[in-house]
């Protein structure tokens, strides 16, 4: 048996990285909120925290599919495999002012998951079997 490896420079990074920005607001305005005691803002932050990325993939799972959809590439620390290039960067395109989280969230899922589809397509195309 032979194991072949081949990765993403972010694809978890990708999710970590949407999940602080979403959470800034709570990170940096939560503590400015005297009137809630610490153990309050505790909870809704650990709520927050917990809760965030299930949300998101329930709101994306149910968007419409259409031409105009958000879409990303998930260079986020450049690209691994295949065609390595560090220099390169991410970027998330079609976002309008009625863009919301989910949508964005979904983009970022299709770019990482396409992003695996061309690590296995490669790893065919150049005759290496992939089994499961």
């Amino acid at each position: 048996m032979i194991g072949m490896e081949a990765g993403q420079s972010a694809f978890g990074d990708a999710y970590a990285w949407l999940k602080q920005l979403l959470l800034w607001p709570a990170y940096n305005l939560l503590p400015e909120l005297e009137d809630l005691s610490d153990a309050v803002r505790e909870n809704i932050l650990t709520a927050m925290e917990e809760k965030l990325l299930l949300r998101l993939s329930e709101k994306a799972a149910a968007l419409p599919l259409t031409v105009d959809s958000e879409l990303a590439v998930d260079w986020l620390n450049g690209r691994r495999t295949p065609d390595a290039d560090q220099s390169l960067k991410a970027a998330i395109m079609g976002l309008q002012l009625g863009t919301d989280a989910p949508a964005v969230f979904r983009a970022i899922v299709e770019a990482t998951c396409f992003g695996a589809k061309a690590i296995v397509e490669r790893f065919v195309d150049q005759g290496i079997p992939i089994k499961a």
